[in-house]
């Protein structure tokens, strides 16, 4: 028989044609026979499940086989993927044969039942059956959050009473309610409730299972497939330093998702936990909370030249959009499959022990998420000197067949069959078989002649280290691009090696993972004990690359040194009456408020711009406004610098004003002690509705003819008012700019508005006072200001750099003058109006000391130094100027030449018996003369021929503080704590000098017979030494006893004299330096 839907046959079950006496259905067939001809009778029941789209049929042979009252649960023959059946609403009764002369036969039907389950077939009195609204159903929900609940209905297609039960095998759905009982064709829905917040990115699978015990067709199931999918990252994520202490951050948050910041000095690399609670202020690893919610920007302010880094993370119920544990890995591009040293690591490698065979294997762990494709090569070939591989030994080429995320453990077994738990092996080279009497495990990519290493293990050596070459299959070089203690490792000469086994699950990014590794003290071994990677489960649960989210860093500039300024780099909306600490440069406190409402604000937010001026510093961050004071009110904001008490001052700020007209006022002031010493800005005048000017404070008001209108006029009214105080002149400065105008690099040669200040003048300016109001019933509105900023230069006003100089060596010199120079490289902006080179014998020569002076711009230039003295050190730097200061090249010194002539024109008289003049002629660049007296012609003591020893420590070497003779000058020395050095720190004329540390000593072992007239030598302290003392002794008794010459203390690095004289000793001698 078959179904029919509208005359259309859609599947046979009965005796198949194409195998003869087999039952079958459709084109599946069975091993039952159906026999021919009489007694032989069947009874042939099949069945269609639309659900499960499958037809079924078994035959039951009449007087032998017995029908169940149940559906049995094996069926003869089975046909499934029918898609095509969709509706029945008829059989056929069919019988015959294919081909000339086949027939069955007469055939013959009787009891034909049709109907919706078994027991329609069989009738039962009490059989109940389970049906089902749906059998599977398909959820997608995002990670953090909980799909709306699901219904099925369940229905008792059977005869009896179905009493059930409802089971689920997974925690995060649940059903309601989880039983009932229900008569024939009678029915109840269900709930299906998720709680799935918790769940990482990925495919679960749960099933609800229904039960009756007496259900013809019991258990039956309802199949749950859940997606969920990744948190998605803000987009449009933007970070960019406004000024040297604003980051402005900006990103777009995915839908109805909240965004979490990070901010640390360091990058990030801890994602937040899932599941957790994060506020403002938290820490998470070295990174703080900067911001949670649902707005789009955020204004960080930091301190000037810090490095800013910043991680964003969507956020959905604690839930984030980091690349964690859970996680599901965003692989890289399969195209990139070159890794660097460190990428991976070797945490293990057993080589055979004796009587054992096939126990060679080693683990190792990407440390970086691996992309299918990507190659590795491991060898246990060594490494030459000469960086190429020894040969003989074997090579293994490992290939990873899917994504493969950072933190998996992958081991290799050299087992009958080689195996490895990730990827495929799909190259062997040679025999790759550790050996037990020390190995080594080298991973790398490429070609053997040019090798990328990323990882290096050996055990050999006793951990005396790597070998210097490779000279048998137990030894290896450390291979090229690899650090042993991070990238490579080698220790104890073991069979069996293995990281520490206490410590399985190890923690930390990339880096603190590497070198945990690569560190011996995390590793134990054993030559008899197999440490079998396969039984030690190692996990790298938090190696990542740098942690998750859209990660971003800024770098901020730095205010120049001795620069004052504000540019309002506080939060939009702040008070500024308890502005943020530190804002700002070069003042010493924050805003105070003594009249008025002051706030920080945007641009934006303020309805007005002020715009970057050519040739003045840039615009940054925010804007002060002063909300309107109202009519005849005011209000003021005072802020405090170190005391200025001579030369000039100048102050300026960017400035617009709501309303103009008489009796209204705006601008800023220098302040003395707190106290109001003068104004500029548009002054309040019964008179002049908009014009600038200044106040004195004693004096009459001066007024200019240049106008400050208001923004009620036009928008775009804004100006940069400057002010300069003259300490010598005792006269105050006020000038303009519109906001359109390039502000001169020089100071201009007049001013808008001048103005004496009476009495003595200002003795000190250390603070300055932006404010505005109205006199007499005049209003000046809404005033806003930026750019606040205070200098002694013009140059440092408008923030031009002092020029950039270097100091050129000298050249040439003699006794008394020198020839150096310098090379102006950078004008700073302004043009260079003066450079030379300053020179004295202090160690740190400027302006103020001798300069020259060798023309203007940039470039290289000459300098000759003259008036120098004879024999004497001198320090010298060149110097550049321009209108923002004086900057200096280092320092370099050099010692003039001691007179080369002789003094000629010396002649004696006496004036009695005991006394005589000495005359000569005068030598031109002396400053003192020095004249010997001696009883004898050869100048010696005793007249029978001076004789003058010398040791120069050039003619012989002690490399060695060890105490030792050396012979020196044709006498032999001993040296004790000493030694002989020629490196640059050993100060020196000629090419070696003796060196003496701690209490050491260089004396004469051998003495002289010559007696001792004078001593002299030359010192200094070695490289960076402090200073330090010494004493000069001499022996006339063979060393019994010793006398003091003179002492010294070493302290510079130029050689200086010692000089004893007069010592008047004759016969046997020695002497000996000692440091004290």
């Amino acid at each position: 028989l078959s179904f029919y839907n509208g005359g259309t046959e859609q599947i046979f079950f009965g005796g198949v044609g194409g195998a003869d006496q087999k039952l079958g259905v459709g084109s599946s067939t069975s091993s039952y026979d159906l026999f021919a001809g009489p007694g032989k009778d069947y009874i042939i029941m099949g069945y269609f499940d639309f659900d499960n789209d499958e037809a079924k049929v078994n035959a039951y042979y009449i007087g032998t086989d017995a029908v169940p009252e149940v559906e049995p649960s094996n069926w003869a023959a089975t046909n499934t993927g029918l898609g095509g059946i969709t509706r029945i609403d008829g059989i056929r009764l069919a019988s015959g044969g294919s081909g000339v002369g086949v027939t069955p036969g007469d055939t013959y039907f009787d009891e034909i039942r049709i109907g919706r389950s078994w027991n329609d077939i069989i009738p039962s009195s009490g059989t109940p059956g389970i049906g089902l609204s749906v059998t599977n159903i398909d959820v997608l929900v995002m990670r953090g959050s909980s799909p709306a609940a699901d219904a099925f209905t369940v229905t008792n297609v059977g005869l009896g009473v179905l009493d059930y039960t409802i089971a689920t095998n997974s925690s995060w759905l649940s059903v309601n309610p989880v039983s009932g009982t229900l008569s024939p064709s009678a029915g109840q829905t269900h709930s299906i409730n998720y709680s799935t917040t918790a769940l990482p990115p990925g495919t679960n699978t749960a099933t609800i299972t229904v039960t009756d015990g007496l259900a013809s067709n019991s258990p039956r199931s309802v199949v749950v497939t859940l997606v969920v999918t990744n948190i998605p990252e803000p987009t449009s994520v933007i970070s960019y330093a406004d000024g040297n202490e604003m980051v402005r951050l900006g990103w777009t948050p995915p839908s109805g998702l909240e965004v979490l910041v990070l901010h640390d000095d360091n990058e990030i690399g801890t994602d937040p936990s899932q599941g957790t609670s994060y506020s403002i202020g938290d820490t998470i690893g070295g990174a703080t909370v900067l911001y949670r919610g649902t707005d789009t920007a955020l204004e960080h302010v930091v301190l000037p030249g810090s490095t800013n880094y910043y991680a964003f993370y969507s956020v959905n119920n604690d839930y984030y959009s980091s690349v964690g544990t859970n996680d599901t890995v965003d692989c890289p591009d399969p195209a990139a499959t070159n890794l660097v040293a460190g990428d991976i690591a070797i945490f293990n490698m057993n080589s055979k022990t004796a009587g054992a065979t096939n126990n060679d294997s080693f683990g190792f762990v990407n440390l970086v998420d691996i992309p299918a494709g990507t190659q590795i090569k491991f060898t246990d070939n060594g490494w030459k000197a000469d960086d190429t591989f020894r040969s003989s030994e074997g090579i293994l080429t490992w290939e990873a067949t899917n994504c493969i995320p950072a933190g998996t453990s992958i081991r290799w077994v050299a087992t009958n069959t080689p195996q490895v738990t990730e990827g495929l092996i799909v190259a062997t080279n040679g025999s790759f078989a550790p050996n037990i009497e020390g190995e080594q495990i080298l991973a790398y990519q490429g070609l053997e002649a040019s090798p990328v290493f990323l990882y290096a293990l050996a055990a050999h050596t006793n951990n005396t280290g790597w070998f210097a070459d490779a000279t048998d299959s137990h030894s290896s070089a450390l291979p090229i691009g690899l650090t042993n203690g991070l990238t490579a490792i080698v220790l104890n000469e073991l069979n069996n090696v293995i990281l520490n086994t206490n410590q399985l699950s190890i923690t930390g990014d990339r880096d603190t993972v590497l070198q945990y590794i690569s560190n011996t003290n995390n590793w134990i071994g054993d030559d008899d004990i197999i440490f079998d990677p396969l039984a030690y489960e190692f996990s790298f649960p938090n190696v990542n690359a740098g942690g998750g989210g859209v990660t971003s860093s800024v770098v901020m500039g730095r205010y120049d040194p001795g620069e004052i300024v504000d540019v309002f780099a506080y939060t939009n909306g702040v008070s500024l009456s308890s502005p943020s600490a530190g804002a700002g440069y070069g003042f010493t406190n924050d805003w105070t408020i003594t009249a008025g409402t002051w706030s920080a604000l945007t641009a934006n937010t303020a309805g007005i711009s002020f715009p970057s001026m050519p040739s003045y510093p840039d615009v940054a961050a925010n804007v002060a406004k002063l909300t309107n004071p109202g009519n005849n009110a005011t209000g003021r904001m005072d802020r405090s610098f170190a005391p200025i008490t001579n030369g000039t001052v100048y102050i300026s700020a960017m400035v617009a004003f709501q309303n103009q007209g008489t009796r209204r006022f705006a601008g800023l002031s220098f302040l003395s002690g707190g106290a109001e010493t003068g104004f500029v800005g548009k002054i309040s005048s019964d008179t002049y509705a908009n014009h600038l000017g200044i106040d004195s404070y004693g004096g009459a008001e001066v007024s200019s003819s240049y106008n400050l209108n208001s923004l009620t006029a036009n928008t775009n009214n804004t100006y940069l008012i400057v002010g300069r105080y003259d300490f010598d002149t005792q006269e105050i400065k006020a000038h303009a700019y519109y906001r359109t105008i390039s502000v001169p690099v020089t100071e201009p040669a007049s001013w808008e508005a001048t103005a004496t200040v009476s009495g003595d003048g200002i003795s000190l300016i250390d603070g300055i006072r932006v404010h505005a109001g109205g006199d007499a019933g005049g209003s000046i509105g809404d005033v806003y200001f930026d750019e606040v900023r205070v200098a002694t230069t013009w140059g440092g006003l408008i923030n031009l750099d002092p020029p950039t100089v270097e100091t050129l060596a000298v050249t040439n010199f003699a006794d008394v003058f020198a020839e150096a120079g310098g090379d102006v490289t950078d004008d700073g902006g302004a043009t260079v109006t003066n450079r030379g080179v300053v020179f004295s014998t202090n160690a740190l020569p400027d302006i103020a000391d001798t300069p020259t002076s060798d023309g203007t711009g940039t470039g290289s230039y000459g300098s000759t130094m003259t008036g120098l003295a004879p024999g004497v050190t001198y320090y010298y730097r060149a110097y550049a100027q321009n209108s923002a200061g004086t900057s200096y090249g280092s320092v370099s010194n050099f010692t003039t030449l001691c007179f080369t002539s002789v003094v000629q024109g010396l002649y004696a008289n006496p004036t009695n018996s005991y006394d005589f003049t000495a005359n000569w002629t005068a030598l031109a660049g002396a400053v003192s003369y020095q004249v010997d007296v001696s009883l004898y012609s050869n100048f010696s003591t005793s007249g029978g021929g001076g004789s003058i020893y010398t040791n120069a420590f050039e003619d012989n070497t002690k490399g060695s503080y060890a105490s030792n003779t050396v012979t020196l000058g044709g006498l032999v020395w001993w040296m004790d704590d000493a030694l002989i050095g020629s490196t640059a720190s050993d100060r020196k004329n000629g090419t070696q000098s003796a060196r003496i540390q701690n209490s050491g000593s260089v004396g004469m072992q051998q003495t002289t017979n010559m007696g001792l007239s004078a001593i002299t030598l030359e010192y200094g302290v070695y490289g960076s030494d402090g200073s330090s003392d010494a004493r000069v002794e001499y022996s006339t008794d063979n060393w019994s006893s010793w006398s003091t010459a003179g002492t010294f203390t070493a302290s510079a690095t130029a050689l200086t004299e010692f000089s004893a004289t007069n010592l008047n000793v004759v016969g046997t001698v020695a002497v000996r330096v000692i440091k004290t």
